[in-house]
């Protein structure tokens, strides 16, 4: 247990230094850095919202042991979007076409944090940007892939270090790679579907440039965008070294959109029972537990042909009732 110790107190002593800076280098809109600059390689920044504190200090904890120099970049809350800025961004009419729901503020707010990221190397004119999200666990063979530039194809726009790939198929690269070593290779996508989440991968000036074209007239989210290797050309790291900690923190995406979801549903549901039984108009208190119900249940199309007699039985009594209390 001894060994452990040094562990906590770190986390510790990370956690008390943020507690006390933080309030002050937000409030100035400023940027965190790392103090820890071993290797400066690629530019490194972490999506993080204010509010996801245990996220920060998780992920600066791990930076700082991989003795990596970053900035931890305030990411955009889509939840304080005013309308007026969402309309100027997004194009909900397409996005219903292309997916059939909205975008939650959640989406929007993660697609303008990376989108903000793209304008900066093209207005910086940098070769190239890590970016990260705050919710993974980084393997420290992450260090052979950033010091390895030189080695990486000619036509890269993105190379994904952490990812989620659907039946999608890849083949080696070609080009000598110095940390195969490693035991890594990085694979050009080819597939049936693209490659999902954004929550490490490193974006070229080029790549950047095609991003920030492609996004314009928002409309999905964006790792369909970055996972679009018919527009772009797209490399994979074999093992992946980035692995997205899905049931360690709560979504901050995912919040809003189920909720979106939920409301849809339940809105699905009360029409389908007005259309059966237009009487329930009178009563939304009932007809909103009733279609609660049906989206439990509903999938159970005896529980839902059940459910439907007994409205009809309890409308019936109430019927037979009022005509007892008018004689």
């Amino acid at each position: 247990m001894k060994d452990k110790f040094p562990i906590y107190e770190s986390l510790l002593l990370d956690y008390l230094e943020l507690k006390a800076n933080l309030s002050a280098d937000l409030a100035n809109n400023q940027n965190i850095s790392s103090t820890t600059l071993n290797y400066r390689m690629l530019p490194i920044r972490v999506i993080n919202l204010e509010s996801s504190i245990k996220r920060r200090i998780h992920i600066k904890m791990q930076l700082d042991n991989l003795g990596l120099d970053y900035l931890i970049i305030v990411a955009v809350d889509g939840k304080m979007l005013s309308k007026q800025d969402i309309d100027y961004i997004y194009d909900e009419e397409r996005t219903l076409d292309f997916r059939g729901r909205p975008l939650s503020r959640g989406e929007i707010g993660c697609a303008l944090s990376h989108i903000t990221l793209y304008k900066e190397i093209i207005e910086n004119r940098l070769d190239a940007m890590l970016i990260l999200e705050d919710d993974i666990f980084i393997d420290s063979r992450i260090l052979s892939v950033l010091m390895d530039t030189c080695s990486y194809p000619e036509d890269w726009d993105i190379i994904f270090i952490g990812y989620r790939a659907r039946r999608t198929f890849s083949h080696s690269v070609d080009s000598p790679m110095h940390f195969l070593k490693e035991g890594l290779t990085l694979n050009r996508v080819a597939g049936l579907q693209g490659v999902r989440e954004t929550n490490g991968y490193l974006v070229s000036h080029a790549g950047a440039v095609k991003l920030l074209e492609l996004t314009k007239g928002l409309h999905k989210p964006i790792d369909l965008y970055t996972g679009d290797y018919n527009t772009l050309n797209i490399y994979l790291v074999k093992p992946r070294l980035i692995q997205h900690l899905q049931n360690s923190f709560r979504s901050t995406i995912d919040d809003d959109r189920s909720t979106n979801h939920r409301l849809m549903q339940l809105r699905i549901e009360k029409d389908m029972l007005l259309v059966k039984f237009p009487w329930l108009r009178k009563f939304p208190k009932t007809m909103t537990v009733l279609a609660e119900l049906r989206i439990i249940y509903g999938a159970r199309k005896l529980w839902s042909s059940i459910m439907d007699r007994v409205i009809l039985k309890l409308y019936s009594m109430r019927h037979i009732l009022k005509v007892k209390m008018r004689k």
